[in-house]
């Protein structure tokens, strides 16, 4: 009996869950708070595109990107009938849509420098939003806009654990004071710690200089809360985490022109110039960075690609204009440029980003692709500029060979006119010498018969 109740217990159980789970969705699928949730949830998804929110920057970023890619044929078209040179250079033609995305990626990024933008935007009384949360964590873009804080830490503790008096009292005024007599100088440099301190010292006194502070001589009166730091101590350089990045109608429009762009490049290289379009700085690079703005699209941080877009195409300004016009073509500005902003200035990034933050592993991924990217670039670069070196070498060997074997032609035809006169005249000479024996002989036979 025990054992019929023991069996019967849990079929009991298992059907009374089930008609109780029957009810709760009959009694939820007809409750109004229910029919909320579901059209809250479609209005969610109807309200996102491939990902993206349907905000007004995000659908200036996409129409950006129509009027963008139909853009690039006009200008492509514009600078080949400006420049008709073009279509017997059409490496140089191929790079005309790379320099206008260069400078427009200058451009507007310029517009977001931090150091230009904190001082604007404090005269005019605006806002600044920062890349650090609410709840203070670090976004991406933030972690990444720091530039050699680790330094600067450093330069602060250099030095300031020392306790010595004397030390402690040591300006820079009176250094030379205290190193002018032979028992002051043997005083202070028996002191432990000495050249780290005035090093410490030195380098604390620079970075409060304007010049290495990057901060205006006379700080504007209007001021965001997230900028004194920036604007003081050397504390950021070039870019400020605390003032940047921010959604704005700038980074949707260089998102939205480099897609643009991306895309009517590889489109007009097929029709006109499919040999100079490589496999790595071409169809990857070019689809490899339309996937990065969209991810960032998605979590609405566009503006993630103004921290280094326009400084990065620096270099590829003078790379675009020397194949453009070869006559303007130079081997110091590019090389020079690439490597400050492409590998040392990313190389920057990448150190603090790896040794001196939390960073996400997928910036940590994309500053190494990056960066490693740009090192191969510029291998291949000084390849070629060997390769043209030697060339240019070897043709000038050849044409000084060429002149010095006409010199020797045009010298030994000299001496052979040279040669050829005294020939003659040997020649005049010995008739001369045998028509006077001739007619001399003459004579003395006439003389002869009439005697």
């Amino acid at each position: 009996m025990e054992t019929q109740q023991t069996h019967d217990s849990p079929s009991k159980t298992v059907l009374e869950v089930l008609r109780t789970m029957n009810e709760f969705a009959a009694t939820t699928n007809n409750s109004p708070g229910y029919a909320n949730q579901v059209a809250t949830a479609a209005d969610a998804a109807s309200a996102r595109f491939l990902g993206f929110e349907r905000t007004p920057l995000n659908i200036l970023f996409g129409k950006t990107i129509i009027v963008a890619f139909f853009a690039q044929f006009v200008l492509f078209y514009t600078a080949w009938w400006l420049n008709p040179s073009f279509t017997k250079n059409r490496r140089g033609l191929a790079w005309v849509l790379t320099f206008c995305s260069a400078c427009w990626l200058l451009f507007t990024t310029s517009s977001e420098f931090g150091y230009l933008r904190t001082p604007l935007w404090s005269y005019l009384g605006w806002e600044q939003s920062g890349g650090v949360g609410p709840d203070g964590s670090t976004s991406t873009a933030n972690i990444f806009s720091y530039w050699l804080p680790s330094f600067h830490a450093w330069a602060l503790q250099l030095g300031a654990d020392s306790r010595s008096i004397l030390l402690q009292d040591i300006t820079f005024e009176n250094l030379l004071l205290s190193l002018s007599s032979v028992e002051s100088a043997k005083v202070l440099l028996s002191e432990r710690l000495t050249v780290k301190a005035l090093a410490g010292k030195y380098l604390r006194w620079l970075m409060s200089l304007p010049i290495f502070s990057l901060a205006p001589l006379k700080p504007p009166p209007l001021i965001s809360e997230t900028a004194p730091y920036f604007l003081g101590g050397g504390g950021r350089l070039l870019f400020s985490g605390e003032n940047f990045p921010r959604e704005s109608v700038w980074s949707s429009l260089l998102c939205g022109y480099f897609v643009g762009y991306c895309a009517g490049d590889l489109v007009i290289g097929w029709m006109h110039y499919s040999e100079h379009i490589g496999l790595a700085s071409g169809y990857l690079h070019h689809l490899f960075y339309t996937w990065l703005i969209w991810q960032l699209g998605c979590h609405g941080q566009l503006s993630v690609f103004l921290i280094a877009g326009g400084v990065l195409e620096v270099s590829t300004i003078f790379l675009a204009s020397g194949y453009m016009y070869p006559h303007l073509r130079e081997d110091f500005w590019f090389p020079f440029t690439f490597f400050l902003v492409r590998i040392l200035f990313v190389g920057l990034m990448l150190h603090e980003g790896i040794f001196n933050y939390d960073s996400p592993r997928g910036g940590i991924a994309i500053y190494s692709l990056a960066f490693l990217l740009h090192v191969f670039w510029f291998n291949k670069y000084l390849q070629g500029l060997r390769r043209r070196t030697r060339k240019a070498q070897k043709e000038l060997q050849e044409k000084e060979e060429q002149e010095k074997k006409k010199q020797e032609q045009h010298s030994e035809s000299h001496l052979d006119i040279k040669d050829s006169g005294a020939d003659g005249e040997r020649n005049s000479t010995t008739t001369a010498t045998k028509t006077t024996n001739g007619l001399f002989q003459l004579r003395v036979k006439k003389t002869k018969s009439c005697s």
